[in-house]
């Protein structure tokens, strides 16, 4: 008993078609489990930058205020300076005296420019 496969040309081209369909079947399974995974991952990307870029304004934010809460600073002290020349030349317009205060008021102004601020 002698059996032998024989295999026709229609079976050898029916064998190559279900290959070429079985690989375009994984294709494009693959293709789309990729867009379904970039789809998904899609939302947190958009949120990473919006993220980056909200960081990014609130470094440049935290920077004014810093360059503003100095400036304050010394326009507080300019004040002050402003302040203790004023009370000395009105010292010195009432009394006709406080020439120590006016000298002392002198300094500050000459201090607060020159940035050895001393009150």
């Amino acid at each position: 008993m002698n059996q032998s496969i024989v295999i026709t040309p229609a079976d050898l081209m029916q064998a190559i078609l279900y290959i070429c369909g079985a690989i375009v079947t994984i294709s494009a399974a693959s293709v789309a489990i990729t867009n379904m995974i970039q789809k998904m991952r899609r939302p947190n990307a958009i949120q990473d930058e919006r993220i980056d870029a909200i960081e990014n304004k609130l470094k440049v934010h935290d920077l004014y205020l810093s360059n503003d809460k100095e400036q304050l600073k010394d326009l507080k002290l300019a004040t002050k300076v402003q302040i203790k020349a004023t009370q000395a030349l009105l010292s010195h317009s009432i009394d006709g005296d406080a020439l120590d205060e006016m000298v002392s008021a002198k300094q500050a102004i000459s201090n607060y420019i020159d940035g050895k601020i001393m009150l």
